[in-house]
């Protein structure tokens, strides 16, 4: 039996970027109800929504203050279920965010843990102080990925409390029964709105070193709080969760899993898919793609899938700056994502495209540290000791880049909204945006619903196929040979055009009409005969 999600294409959307329908300048879950229509005619088969829980926004949703309320911009509960009910009928289901690792320090649960009230005592990871020489240092030297200290101190406690991420976002402790039941509880609520999966936020880091002794480098810290024994443990339990819903999963796994770790996650009864980001390596400091990093990185993602894993294949996502301006120093920024869009979304594996990504939209330009929304970048600053050095880093790599509004046409706010966003909008609406994109034949919008038509219809055929990677000659790719068929993924990222033979009904998609020679930054993908 195939199972769908591995022929399926998904779509992410930043739910407070991506559409506001009561123009209060924030995205909404009714505004993605409306723009359904606009998702379906993408040739996708789910959609991942991020964050809509109730929350403080310290960290735009991802710290969550009661997980069964709707943070009020976004809507309520029935704008929810309408839009479950409105995307099945439509063919579409719908991911959300299940963030397992932490909540916010606003949750009742933490306020109840720092008071002592049981049994949420031991729900979060509390640990002494360290005395040195008089004085009161946190626990132990790991450091949050956030910037500083991964330990917060609680006056009212008089005890450090575990946040690896922001200073308002406390790690739970899965050594505690309460804690795994209250979460098992989220899982059945949504369950039972016919939740079709969870976007598993931050999974590699809901288990500890119990030791929780001082990392020996300082700088690798994480490896103490990321894809350790205790973390595969708590998901096989998780996932008996998960499977009562028939929920299907994909985990996010940072923290420099191994290939071991990986396919511990998706053959043992935790997860079904897994985004690994060794792609984010793929462009250089001059902004130009790192060819031989680019194949490594697909037979990667292709091997894990081979090996019955299953990868989540995608460029970017809500935490990393926009594809088309990793790549703004080759000559051909748009026909260049195409390529990579090309190579990347016929692997084996399920596609995820983020909003935004599909029309070329690019990053902000940040002229001043005040500039950026994002609590991580905030964190920086605060413990820098080179603001104007970390400033000029940020410019390039902030997660604000991706989370600017959803450009859909050349009106004030570019559509998004009749009133002033949350978030900026990006200069070039007037140009980049959807409306526009749907009127040029070759614009990014019509080349990604043409490629991902391609991938629906030879999705199954993917799936059991063998891929055999070549880059030679300037050209790189790989041939998908398949039961009675075969595939040819051909991408020209070298400096001058290249002879190729190609007939030309067996082209099922390229980026360039002519294909007798293959041009600068043109992908083909072709039946082979």
């Amino acid at each position: 039996m195939q199972l769908w999600w591995k022929n399926a294409v998904g779509y992410q959307i930043y739910i407070r970027s991506f559409f506001d329908s009561n123009n209060d300048g924030n995205g909404d879950l009714n505004g993605i109800t409306e723009k359904l229509d606009y998702i379906k005619s993408l040739g996708v088969n789910f959609i991942w929504i991020c964050p809509f829980y109730d929350s403080p926004m310290d960290d735009n949703g991802y710290d969550i203050k009661d997980y069964y309320k709707i943070h009020e911009m976004y809507g309520e509960i029935n704008d929810l279920k309408k839009l479950i009910k409105l995307a099945h009928e439509k063919e579409i289901k719908v991911f959300i965010d299940l963030v397992l690792n932490h909540t916010s320090d606003q949750n009742i649960w933490f306020v109840k843990s720092e008071n002592k009230e049981e049994p949420f005592t031991d729900f979060y990871v509390w640990k002494d102080p360290k005395i040195k020489d008089g004085k009161m240092l946190p626990p132990n030297n790991w450091q949050s990925f956030f910037s500083g200290s991964a330990w917060k101190y609680s006056k009212k406690r008089k005890q450090y409390y575990l946040k690896i991420f922001s200073n308002t976002m406390p790690d739970i402790n899965y050594e505690n029964e309460t804690a795994f039941r209250e979460m098992e509880k989220v899982v059945d609520f949504y369950g039972k709105l016919n939740v079709d999966g969870f976007r598993v936020d931050a999974t590699a880091h809901i288990g500890k070193d119990l030791t929780f002794k001082d990392a020996k480098n300082v700088k690798k810290s994480f490896n103490s709080f990321s894809n350790l024994p205790n973390t595969h443990k708590y998901l096989k339990r998780f996932n008996r969760a998960f499977k009562k819903y028939d929920i299907i999963t994909m985990g996010e796994l940072g923290g420099e899993p191994t290939n071991d770790d990986l396919l511990e996650y998706t053959t043992k009864k935790e997860l079904d898919m897994i985004f690994t980001f060794e792609h984010k390596y793929c462009f250089s400091k001059k902004f130009k793609i790192k060819r031989k990093k680019v194949l490594n990185s697909l037979k990667y993602k292709e091997k894990l899938s081979s090996s019955s894993g299953w990868s989540v294949l995608f460029w970017l996502n809500h935490d990393y700056p926009r594809l088309i301006s990793k790549i703004r120093g080759e000559d051909d920024p748009k026909n260049a994502q195409l390529c990579l869009a090309g190579l990347m979304y016929m692997l084996k594996g399920t596609p995820v495209i983020y909003n935004g990504e599909e029309i070329g939209m690019s990053n902000y330009n940040f002229e001043k540290m005040s500039d950026f929304k994002d609590c991580n970048a905030k964190m920086i600053f605060e413990n820098s000791k080179n603001p104007q050095k970390d400033f000029e880093e940020l410019k390039e790599l902030t997660r604000d880049h991706s989370r600017t509004v959803m450009q859909w046409n050349n009106s004030k706010f570019a559509g998004f909204s009749s009133k002033e966003p949350w978030s900026y909008v990006n200069k070039n609406y007037k140009t980049c945006n959807v409306e526009n994109s749907l009127k040029d034949e070759n614009s990014i919008l019509n080349n990604y619903k043409k490629l991902i038509e391609v991938r629906n219809k030879y999705s199954s055929i993917l799936i059991n196929s063998t891929y055999k990677f070549f880059n030679k000659f300037g050209l790189m790719g790989y041939k998908i040979i398949g039961k009675n068929c075969v595939l040819n993924v051909v991408a020209n990222l070298s400096k001058k055009d290249k002879n190729i033979t190609i007939n030309k009904e067996d082209i099922l998609y390229s980026n360039f009409e002519n294909c007798e020679k293959l041009k600068k930054y043109q992908v083909v993908i072709y039946k082979e005969n």
